[in-house]
């Protein structure tokens, strides 16, 4: 369903770049259909017109898309066999991105970088400069999610992904992991439930004997430990094994998940709107915050 979904975004893409009539954005569209074909298996076909890519860019000067143009051929081919190919266009590219590191394409796609990489520096002794791309994507990585937040609040012409998490909790609670809402025959009980938004609400993470209290006070030791083991095991099986993580003893909500939570979203714009002191700034912000409580009540209110 992913792919089915990829493929669906970039077909719109490229239609929207070719009735645009910009180069650019045509160019920018098949630059990403390329990379399409990268992660299906057909790195060989991509080589040609990723080349025919990277003139045009580099002959325009768009300096990101040059970045990313070249990380897809480094790809493309460590995935071809060429190898020596492939080393010459990773190196190239974390020197450029050395110099723009705020906009290397190693942010926004590490995802897919990384096995790669591995594979290549198994067959042969890494350089001193793979090394170092290997590290930086394993920093990297741990910033895609909050990435992803901020891409899919500015992606209006390009349809973005969703989260893959959805949580709202102003008005009616509610879950959607991978757009399937989590019901009631998900959670099992309404204990696995509320844990969940209670982990949420307390970012800093609570151990057992303070979720005990809200939920157990009465129980003793024994009941806690078996009622707290079963709550857990549903709640992990409702939204995932990944979205609670236990931390020296302290249940916490996975952060560094791909999620959009409105109650987040709404604090946040708030915050916003009390830091800036231009007026229009502070409208923008308190609208988009207005939108996002408004979202919780029926049409009308």
């Amino acid at each position: 369903m992913a792919m089915k979904n990829r493929l669906r975004f970039l077909r719109s893409a490229i239609g929207r770049a070719e009735t645009s009539g910009s180069t650019l954005e045509k160019h920018i569209a098949k630059l990403e259909w390329n990379g399409f074909l990268l992660w299906t298996g057909h790195a060989e076909d991509a080589i040609e017109n990723l080349l025919k890519d990277a003139e045009y860019f580099s002959r325009e000067g768009h300096q990101y898309q040059i970045e990313k143009s070249d990380l897809y051929l480094a790809i493309a081919y460590a995935r071809s066999g060429h190898l020596d190919k492939a080393e010459e266009y990773f190196i190239k590219v974390l020197a450029s991105s050395s110099r723009f590191p705020e906009r290397s394409p190693l942010i926004t796609s590490s995802w897919g970088i990384k096995d790669t990489l591995l594979t290549l520096a198994k067959d042969r002794d890494a350089s001193p400069q793979m090394q170092e791309l290997v590290r930086r994507i394993d920093e990297f990585d741990q910033h895609i999610p909050n990435i992803r937040k901020e891409l899919r609040k500015y992606a209006s012409a390009v349809p973005f992904a969703p989260p893959k998490l959805f949580i709202q909790s102003l008005g009616k609670m509610q879950v959607r992991l991978n757009e399937k809402t989590i019901g009631n025959n998900d959670w099992k009980t309404n204990d696995a439930r509320d844990l969940f938004f209670l982990l949420l609400a307390h970012p800093e993470g609570l151990n057992k004997g303070q979720i005990s209290l809200y939920f157990w006070p009465d129980a003793s030791p024994s009941e806690i430990k078996f009622r707290l083991k079963n709550t857990i095991y549903r709640m992990r099986h409702a939204v995932g094994k990944e979205a609670v993580v236990l931390l020296e003893e302290y249940y916490t909500f996975n952060h560094t998940l791909d999620y959009e939570y409105d109650l987040e979203n709404f604090q946040k714009e708030i915050a916003l709107a009390r830091n800036t002191n231009n007026p229009d700034r502070v409208t923008a912000h308190l609208m988009k915050a207005v939108e996002y409580y408004k979202r919780t009540f029926p049409a009308g209110y």
